[in-house]
Parts: structure tokens; C-alpha cells; sequence
């Protein structure tokens, strides 16, 4: 989907590689998926590269969209939370972030 719209894609299998990634590509914006990082927590994850890209703006998907998980992806700096029942609306995120516009998924302002 991000490819064929023409951004530059590079995937990460868990946390530690995401961080290593974000070290050596310095990312615009970067898709995490808030349950799926084995070896490191969401929230260790996005301490881990806001330390090497700070201006990257973060986005969760996945398929836990409880108000608890929004709340707390917004307390760790995450730019949106796109839940993976609106696949759709990650792009609508990237776009959007990418322009510098708040980013609104569904009811919630998540930037």
C-alpha cells in the first residue's frame, strides 16, 4: 500500500530491530504495532527512538482500540493510533501526519 503510493518502506520483525532501523533511517513517521513487538514493550520501543530520530511521529495500529490504549499511546508521545479494523485510515494517518495536520481517526483526536 505505502510503496505503490511512493514512500520509502523498510520493515522491522520486533522493537530491537525497529530501534536499529530508526538509528541508521532516521524516519519521518514510523507504523508500530502496539502488541506485536516480542522482545520490547510499545513504550520502550518509542522511548528507544525518540532518543535517534526525535522528530519522527509515531503511529500504533493494532487490533486493541480500548480508550486505556489510546490514552496511553498519547501519554508515550505517539503522533495517532489507527486500529487495525480501519486499515483504510492508516494512510489517511501518514498523509496527514506527513502535511502537519492533527491527525482524527474515528472520534478520537490522537495528535
Amino acid at each position: 500500500m505505502f510503496i505503490e503510493e511512493g514512500f520509502d518502506v523498510c520493515e522491522a520483525g520486533n522493537g530491537n530491530e525497529a530501534v536499529e532501523e530508526a538509528k541508521k533511517l532516521r524516519p519521518d513517521i514510523v507504523v508500530l504495532d502496539f502488541l506485536m513487538l516480542e522482545d520490547m514493550e510499545g513504550v520502550q520501543t518509542t522511548y528507544a527512538i525518540r532518543q535517534f530520530a526525535p522528530k519522527a511521529k509515531i503511529i500504533f495500529y493494532s487490533v486493541c482500540d480500548f480508550p486505556e490504549m489510546v490514552a496511553a499511546v498519547r501519554v508515550m508521545g505517539a503522533s495517532a493510533f489507527v486500529p487495525k479494523s480501519s486499515p483504510h485510515e492508516l494512510l489517511l494517518a501518514v498523509r496527514s501526519l506527513i502535511a502537519g495536520e492533527n491527525v482524527m481517526i474515528g472520534a478520537q483526536i490522537v495528535s
